[in-house]
Order: C-alpha cells, then sequence, then structure tokens
C-alpha cells in the first residue's frame, strides 16, 4: 500500500482536495438559494410598502372632452394628494372600450397602470354577441371602486309635441317613434331598450357616435327621444328646445324636481345610470389595492372634487373593491338579460 506522503498518492490527495471544494461550493449554493427565497417575499413586501414611489397611469378607454375623460381627469387631480405621485390620463378609445381595457388587461399588476371606465364598458360589450372584446372584465381585471353615476332623463323634442310620458306613450300607440344614444351597446342604449320593452311600444332605435350629433338632431326634430345624461341635456332643457319626460335614477333631481321618476309613472323596472369606477390589472397585490382604496375614499371625501362633478351633472358615490366587485356581477346579469330579450347585436 502506497505512503501517504509517496508520489503516488498525490493523485488521491488532489481528489479528496477536489470534492470537498465542490461540497463546499453546493452547501453554499444553497444556502444562497434558500436566502434569495426568503428575501423575495420581504422584497414584495417592502416594494408594496413603498407604493407609489412613481407617477400613476390612468387609462381611460375613450376619447378626450367626453363625460368619462372629464369625469376622470377630475379623479386623477383629486388623487394627487392621497397617492402623493403624479397621476397621468392616458385616452387610448376604441372597440367601445375595449382598446383601452386591453391595455391595462395585459399591463404589470402592480398599481402603476389603472382604468378608469364606465361600468356600461365593463358589464354591456362582454355580453353583446358580436363584441370585439377579448377578454372579460369581470374576471380579467381587479375591481378597486365606483366613483361616480350621472342621472339618465328620457326626453323628447320640443318639435313632438308631447307634454308628458303619458301623452308621450299615445303618440307611441299611434306611430313608430324614434330615440337616439351615443352608440350601440353603452349604457343609454340599454335603457331605452328596457324601457322600449316595458311598454311594448314600437321605438326605433337611432344611434349616434356621441352624444353630440343625436342632440343637434333631437332639437331639430330629426329624432323624437332620446336617452341621455343630465349634463349633457341640461341647457337645452331650460331653453325649452327639449322636453324632459323622466328619469331614470331612484328619486327626482335637484336640477328638475318636475321631472318624475321612472317608478312614479308605473315603470320601476326601467332603471340605470351612467356610472364610473376604476379597475387595475388582475393579482394586484393587496397592499397595493388596500392604498389604493383609501386613496379614493380621501378623493371621495375631498369637497372640491365632490363640487367639480357635481357641476358636471354627476354625483360621488363611492363604493369600495367589494361592493364594486359586487355591483359590476349584477349589472351585467341585469344587462345580460335585457340584450337577450331585445335580440341585440354589436355594431
Amino acid at each position: 500500500m502506497p505512503d501517504a506522503y509517496s508520489p503516488s498518492a498525490a493523485p488521491i490527495r488532489r481528489l479528496r482536495s477536489q470534492a470537498k471544494v465542490m461540497r463546499r461550493a453546493a452547501l453554499i449554493a444553497v444556502v444562497a438559494a434558500g436566502t434569495a427565497l426568503i428575501g423575495l417575499p420581504r422584497a414584495q413586501a417592502q416594494s408594496s410598502s413603498a407604493y407609489p414611489d412613481r407617477p400613476v397611469r390612468l387609462v381611460i378607454p375613450f376619447t378626450p372632452g367626453g363625460g368619462t375623460d372629464v369625469i376622470g381627469r377630475m379623479l386623477a387631480h383629486a388623487l394627487r394628494g392621497p397617492l402623493g405621485q403624479p397621476i397621468v390620463v392616458e385616452n387610448k378609445p376604441g372597440a367601445a372600450g375595449a382598446v383601452g381595457s386591453q391595455l391595462v388587461v395585459q399591463a404589470a399588476p402592480d398599481g402603476y397602470t389603472l382604468l378608469f371606465a364606465p361600468v356600461g364598458s365593463l358589464t354591456i360589450t362582454p355580453n353583446l354577441p358580436g363584441t370585439k372584446a377579448s377578454f372579460d372584465p369581470l374576471n380579467d381585471l381587479t375591481p378597486v371602486g365606483l366613483v361616480a353615476r350621472q342621472p339618465v332623463l328620457l326626453v323628447a323634442s320640443a318639435k313632438l309635441g308631447v307634454a308628458d310620458m303619458k301623452t308621450m306613450l299615445a303618440l307611441a300607440a299611434q306611430r313608430r317613434l324614434t330615440y337616439g344614444t351615443p352608440g350601440t351597446g353603452t349604457e343609454l342604449h340599454l335603457i331605452g331598450e328596457t324601457f322600449r320593452q316595458a311598454t311594448r311600444t314600437e321605438l326605433t332605435h337611432v344611434p349616434y357616435r356621441g352624444g353630440g350629433p343625436a342632440i343637434t338632431d333631437l332639437i331639430a326634430g330629426n329624432i323624437d327621444l332620446m336617452v341621455v345624461v343630465t349634463s349633457s341635456i341640461l341647457p337645452h332643457i331650460r331653453s325649452g328646445a327639449v322636453k324632459p319626460l323622466v328619469t331614470t335614477d331612484t328619486k327626482r333631481l335637484d336640477s328638475l324636481p318636475e321631472v318624475p321618476t321612472t317608478a312614479e309613472v308605473g315603470l320601476a323596472q326601467v332603471d340605470g345610470t351612467a356610472s364610473w369606477g376604476v379597475l387595475a390589472p388582475k393579482g394586484l397585490p393587496a397592499a397595493v389595492l388596500d392604498k389604493l382604496q383609501q386613496a379614493l375614499q380621501a378623493a371621495a371625501r375631498d369637497a372640491e372634487f365632490a363640487g367639480r362633478v357635481r357641476e358636471a351633472g354627476a354625483i360621488v358615490v363611492p363604493l369600495g373593491a367589494t361592493e364594486f366587485s359586487q355591483y359590476l356581477r349584477r349589472e351585467s346579469d341585469s344587462w345580460r338579460k335585457v340584450i337577450v330579450a331585445g335580440g341585440l347585436r354589436a355594431d
């Protein structure tokens, strides 16, 4: 047997030394990996606790100047204080809100990309056969909170010569009337369809690419009726060019106390408002969601924000994530029934 110190024993000693080094390296690697795994949740927690540490993007899936854009920009201004960061508004219109919504669905769930959208684009469009939406807003987004809503009116052109709902329905029994909306698949279209179904009148829907052109035609008498948000039509009501018939809100409006609700005229099933909320990508960390909810609640309590929203004809109605999620699902179920009953399809 060779001597431990003989030249023939040297390779054995080198092999033993190499094996020892390899075992030590493997142990270090295991410890390092374990440390990394332990540190991962800690890093994520630190990231969530630091949120937000840079500007937040608020995507509005409609063109500038419309009701969604106006209220969304007011909210962006009101959130700067509670979040302590600039809120950058980005308009991404197209496909009835689907383009901008899809952008948020695909964004990282870190709270730095948010969606401000009307409830109609989230609960009506996905239920319409032929829709271009390639995602499910109720399952592919995280509801953060409802922000505001705006009362809706059924109005008639002054040229139609009706005084109230009773005389309008009497006229509708004699001839087919037309009603305009800002477009097929909008909340206003579905409210009009609900009214048509409830009254069993043969009303013809005339969709427009926005409320402005529809109002112009209403005043001119080119269409008979219109389903419209209060802020858009109030000046024309006061000028006498348009006659308000009924509001779909649950109570009479302070700005139009003489206008009855649908419940008061025996059409309680005809309801609905234009409403807006904030959503985030699916998988939003709980800590970030909590901060965003707190920020929305703080904005809702801000007297300046509430006053500006009120001047725009809307009402601040804050709902937390859980309540907002439940509201979205109720709205989706309700509008689906209207769509099926009316045999409606996307344009």
